[in-house]
């Protein structure tokens, strides 16, 4: 049995991204956010240890440690690790504000990369249209020998084997006609 020879051309769908611009910022903005969000992350982890580790020193003010004599000690780490606990909870209600962003722009990105490949999706759909007409040309004419083979009360399927095709659905009104009337109606044939 031959194989039909399907060539099929390179053809490149574009990503949501590509197709519309402001998709494309928000995803780099996202992306700029969730990097920036893993960094604070690690930096806060290596703080902590380090407190850990270091407990901060329990130094009194400045102005009180002039007057009793102490010397003064400026141990930052616990503003940084502050600081670093604020922007990480302000990156993660950026990133869920971007990914809201998304969702809401994902129609429009998803009607222009629909825009850019339907001339080629209808070319496709027409092929496998054409192949489907004649899958199904075919199938009747399978299903009307085996209707004259039961029509004769002949024993057929243990000697010839092979089934009807059901997975194709009815014969009439089945998966393959479906297909072909959506094709139609969408004027891909």
């Amino acid at each position: 049995m031959a194989k039909p020879k399907l060539v099929e051309e390179a053809f490149h769908v574009p990503s949501l991204a590509e197709a519309d611009a402001e998709y494309g910022k928000l995803v780099d903005r996202y992306n700029q956010v969730s990097i920036e969000l893993g960094t604070n992350r690690r930096e806060q982890a290596k703080l902590e240890t380090d407190l850990k580790q270091k407990p901060a020193v329990n130094s009194v003010r400045a102005g009180l440690a002039d007057l009793i004599g102490d010397a003064v000690e400026v141990d930052n780490r616990p503003a940084k690790l502050a600081e670093l606990r604020k922007r990480e909870r302000d990156l993660e209600e950026a990133m869920s504000i971007l990914s809201q962003r998304q969702r809401d722009r994902k129609g429009p990105a998803s009607a222009r990369v629909c825009e850019a490949v339907r001339a080629e999706f209808g070319s496709r759909v027409k092929a496998l249209a054409t192949a489907l007409e004649a899958a199904h040309a075919a199938r009747l004419q399978f299903e009307n020998l085996i209707d004259d083979l039961e029509a004769g009360d002949v024993t057929w399927q243990s000697r010839l084997v092979v089934d009807r095709p059901r997975w194709m659905g009815d014969r009439e009104d089945g998966h393959v006609s479906r297909f072909l009337k959506a094709a139609k109606e969408q004027k891909y044939v």
